[in-house]
């Protein structure tokens, strides 16, 4: 690992400036050169999981995390992670929930448009029945 890169890692998040501090450590981890420790990878996934986090990115931080725990680390151990961890999972949850409910939101709108269209057409049908009844019974 390079070891200035990991350097810049710790500035951009000592500053807070998540963004870049994800940016950096999602090149050391996507770096197929990259022969760290194991337990180097699960700092640096538990580093990227906090600006996940910090920038409200539930769903990204969860799955560091989970990535973290599935590596060997026992997240009982850090209560703020445990903490960001249990948060985390329940926004991805709810989230994903959400996602649901929209889509079948969108399923019962369009269902409702064709129903809303049927009754249009018969309504239409009816009275094109009805006026050729009428005139036909004129005729006579």
């Amino acid at each position: 690992m390079d070891q200035n890169l990991y350097v810049q890692v710790l500035v951009a998040f000592g500053l807070n400036n998540y963004n870049e501090a994800i940016e950096l450590i999602s090149k050391i981890l996507g770096d197929k050169s990259n022969t760290v420790e194991r337990q180097v990878n699960i700092v640096l996934l538990n580093q990227r999981a906090t600006s996940y986090f910090k920038l409200q990115l539930f769903t990204e931080a969860f799955k560091d995390m989970q990535s973290s725990i599935n590596m060997g680390f026992d997240i009982k151990r850090d209560e703020e992670l445990l903490y960001m961890y249990y948060h985390a999972k329940s926004k991805t949850e709810l989230s994903e929930i959400i996602n649901t409910l929209e889509q079948i939101k969108i399923i019962c709108n369009r269902e409702i448009m064709l129903l809303k269209q049927i009754n249009i057409d018969k309504m239409f049908n009816k009275n094109d029945r009805t006026r050729t009844r009428s005139q036909s019974a004129g005729r006579k």
